[in-house]
């Protein structure tokens, strides 16, 4: 589905496998600003559904609502976020609250300044998404950038590992809060997490690297290894990480 130009106020169900190709479409969505495919309203604005797994989103700007992208049934598996724009919403960009295997998320901005409250203006909740992949996206101003909570949900799939690549996070409260067992066997490589009021990269990821990463100008920590207490549990925090080749500034 082509859509062109133009400001476009509904809001979506998708219960269907379908590409959706905004006016964008391929451009990376990091400092666009003109002739965009608008999704505008109240609310949630696309909410994916059962049936919708393998679509591609692609070229948008979503601005308004509540939570722009948001899943209330699954799966979701081999879902494609590529080149949107998130803007003037008060929840969260995207919240997928549905499992979902092998999801792409690659080259969107995601503005967090007029969220309403805390949470993740990125937020995976407790399912499984294994072989998520999270790259060149700009994430802002919101009170986390990137925020899992579960138990080891994002792992490996039979086909990939998590990564988080070529990512920049600046001016949250926190960059990426990895909750206090959500991540494993991931890579975080070649971000930048700069001006976070508090940490770049938080919580509690097991057998991951982080790499080539810069860390800059954060408020408290730039890398905060942490399970967030819960010393009694063996399986809770950070372990079993290797951290190489990072640049920690200011």
């Amino acid at each position: 589905v082509n859509v062109a130009a133009g400001n476009y106020p509904e809001n979506i169900n998708l219960d269907r496998r379908l590409t959706l190709r905004g006016a964008q479409v391929g451009v990376d969505a990091c400092g666009r600003v003109a002739g965009e495919s608008t999704i505008t309203g109240a609310g949630t604005l696309l909410n994916l559904v059962t049936g919708s797994a393998g679509s591609i989103i692609n070229g948008f700007t979503f601005s308004g609502g509540v939570t722009q992208i948001n899943s209330s049934s699954g799966p979701i598996d081999d879902l494609q976020i590529l080149n949107n724009r998130f803007v003037d919403f008060t929840g969260s960009g995207v919240f997928l609250n549905n499992s979902g295997e092998d999801i792409t998320v690659n080259q969107n901005l995601i503005d967090g300044t007029s969220q309403g409250g805390g949470g993740g203006i990125f937020h995976l909740d407790q399912d499984d998404f294994d072989g998520f992949h999270f790259t060149n996206n700009c994430v802002s101003d919101g009170a986390t950038g990137f925020f899992v909570d579960g138990n080891r949900q994002v792992g490996s799939s039979a086909s990939r590992s998590p990564l988080f690549s070529g990512n920049l996070f600046e001016r949250n409260g926190a960059g990426i809060n990895a909750g206090t067992m959500g991540i494993e066997n991931a890579a975080f490589s070649g971000n930048i997490f700069q001006d976070n009021e508090f940490d770049g990269l938080q919580g509690g990821p097991s057998n991951s690297t982080i790499s080539t990463n810069i860390f800059s100008g954060n408020g408290r920590y730039g890398l905060r290894l942490t399970g967030f207490g819960g010393a009694g549990d063996p399986d809770r925090g950070a372990q079993d990480n290797t951290v190489f080749n990072n640049c920690f500034l200011g």
